[in-house]
């Protein structure tokens, strides 16, 4: 036996399939209540079941919350993903990655469907043109720990010590600092609570500009060289 059609629910209503669909899937725009009952009568007597994703469309709300990111596997990203994770699941959302790799046109792509950093290290320290031995007040600011990460060990490649040769600091206080050496100075962002903060942002709940504030850390990698 065939399955029961939002058209055959219209037919036997006797309204068009765009009233039958507004009236079962959940629409804002629903018509008088006289020809609602008629359709939901059509369609308990025809033992039509709604499709969920229809009514999902039909109310604009899938109870989905799209996360689009560089990588994933960067510690940065990471860290925010499990904020967002966290505030969905106390407002019964679901999260939906996309992993962009950096691709500006995947993410415009990503972005229009839901409605590196140690080489990049690598290679600014491979244009700063330091020697060995070179004593100047030079200190390297990457955007972020992994880039800083990249630097250091160009550095160490080319003979150069840190912080003696040159200071390198970092961005984002990321978990896995704790294995580097030197200690690489960083700012600490409070990670899982950006994510929370933008999930409050995309459902309504936080208006205007939010400030997430951040902590300097001071390790070895910024810190001044003994002098005899």
């Amino acid at each position: 036996m065939a399955a029961v059609t939002l058209h055959d629910v219209a037919d036997r209503a006797g309204v068009s399939l765009a009233t039958a669909s507004r009236v079962l899937n959940g629409s804002a725009r629903t018509p008088r209540p006289d020809v609602s009952e008629r359709v939901r009568q059509a369609a308990q007597d025809l033992g039509y079941v709604a499709n969920a994703y229809a009514q999902a469309l039909a109310r604009s709300a899938t109870r989905l919350i799209g996360l689009v990111v560089h990588d994933i596997a960067d510690p940065y990203f990471s860290s925010i993903a499990r904020g967002v994770q966290i505030a969905a699941r106390q407002h019964d959302r679901q999260v939906l990655l996309a992993n962009t790799g950096r691709d500006p046109q995947v993410e415009r792509e990503t972005v229009l469907a839901f409605d590196g950093g140690f080489d990049a290290g690598r290679r600014l320290a491979g244009d700063l043109g330091i020697s060995p031995g070179a004593r100047r007040p030079l200190c390297v600011f990457a955007v972020n720990d992994v880039m800083a990460i990249g630097a250091i060990a160009a550095f160490r490649d080319a003979g150069l010590r840190v912080p003696d040769d040159v200071q390198v600091a970092g961005f984002d206080d990321i978990p896995t600092l704790r294995d580097s050496v030197p200690g690489l100075t960083t700012v600490r962002l409070p990670l899982s609570e950006l994510g929370e903060q933008a999930v409050a942002l995309a459902l309504g709940e936080a208006t205007g500009e939010v400030s997430i504030p951040g902590e300097v850390v001071r390790r070895e990698s910024t810190l001044f060289p003994h002098t005899a």
